[in-house]
């Protein structure tokens, strides 16, 4: 067996919100002129350890892996 990667996937651009993060490298903000991010998908900093432990434990519950209560 051959795994072949779809065409799609190889031709895709490259994310828009990466390119306009490299945009940003080297530059700096005062507070009078803060930036202000509008990327609202792909937050550029790891999730809190807070929430990655709260989700660990979350997923480990019968309660979770339901549809209603």
């Amino acid at each position: 067996v051959t795994n072949r990667i779809n065409p799609n996937i190889v031709n895709a651009i490259d994310p828009p919100i990466d390119e306009a993060n490299s945009w940003l490298v080297g530059r700096t903000f005062t507070d009078e002129k803060p930036l202000l991010n509008l990327a609202q998908a792909v937050p550029s900093y790891a999730p809190s350890k807070d929430l990655t432990n709260f989700m660990a434990e979350r997923v480990q519950l019968f309660e979770t892996a339901q549809y209603g209560p």
